[in-house]
């Protein structure tokens, strides 16, 4: 399940992306020729409005966040570009920096991710790793989350806000985990000083077993959504918010059973997942209101 987000700017300016995108990559440098895109309306990006366009928001500071992105399904990797070129209909061109990267800014556009080939569905994409620019200054809610296949995210040298520790995207500056590949899988150990696990950071990954720091405060909407080889989780006390469905389908409970659970027509001993957590804090609090096991220290 992803959250959605309303764009704030209310221009238009119809200009479609150069023909030849989806079938280049993309260059985090913008050296071929330089890429277009339309100025983001105001509202949610439909399907129909996505198609291979570019979408971007001008920000005040004169750079652009990036909103969306066509994604090229035969590439295996995608350099996230550095900078786009907006034409404003007159024939004037400039050149955009991008500094920030929207939650759904690699959400793949429907027409161009399934195909119907002999009764099968084809078509997904084939991005296994993100290189993200040293101009980039801020990413939104894990924009990462869709790309089921990819294994790495990179951070150019010179950025000296995000950096990778183990295959996790880290917001260095405020403490975050923002992001893991989906392909992660085994055992992840969070660093000691992050304050705030994102929305959906962990979402689909088939991690077995985290290890949460003391200190650690919010644990962010669907974080650990999906995580189905997760049984079973530490919540320190220092965890004051826990958002909402952050242990979605953890554990892989059979269908209807988590209904059951809440119910009482299940034995929570027999459900999945569980939560580990001191008696009094938050996450006790949230396990009980969620009606998931919980086990105090």
């Amino acid at each position: 399940m992803r959250s959605k987000r309303k764009f704030s700017m209310a221009i238009v300016i119809l200009v479609p992306v150069i023909s030849s995108f989806l079938s280049q990559s993309v260059s985090a440098n913008g050296d071929q020729g330089g890429l277009y895109a339309h100025v983001s309306p105001d509202h949610e990006i439909t399907d129909e409005e996505r198609g291979d366009y570019i979408y971007c928001t001008e920000l005040s500071d004169g750079t652009v966040r990036l909103d969306y992105l066509p994604l090229d399904l035969k590439s295996k990797e995608l350099e996230i570009p550095g900078s786009i070129k907006l034409n404003y209909g007159s024939g004037e061109t400039e050149e955009k920096t991008v500094t920030e990267i929207g939650s759904r800014a690699l959400v793949q556009h429907i027409k161009n991710a399934y195909s119907v080939s002999d009764g099968l569905v084809t078509g997904i994409n084939e991005i296994s790793t993100v290189t993200i620019p040293a101009c980039v200054r801020k990413i939104e809610e894990n924009p990462f989350a869709e790309l089921i296949k990819l294994e790495e995210i990179r951070v150019e040298e010179g950025n000296d806000v995000y950096q990778v520790t183990d295959g996790m995207l880290i917001d260095a500056a405020e403490g975050v985990l923002v992001a893991i590949p989906r392909k992660k899988t085994g055992s992840l150990t969070v660093p000691a000083d992050i304050k705030r696990i994102g929305e959906e950071a962990l979402a689909y990954t088939g991690l077995s077993e985290v290890s949460l720091p003391d200190g650690l405060e919010t644990i962010g909407s669907q974080a650990f959504a999906g995580c189905d080889e997760i049984h079973e989780i530490r919540i320190p006390s220092s965890v004051t918010e826990i958002g909402e469905e952050a242990f979605y389908m953890c554990g892989d409970p059979m269908p209807g059973s988590a209904a059951l659970l809440e119910m009482g027509l299940i034995d929570p001993e027999e459900y999945p997942f569980r939560i580990l957590a001191e008696a009094g804090s938050a996450a006790e609090a949230y396990a009980k209101e969620n009606s998931l096991p919980v086990i105090t220290e």
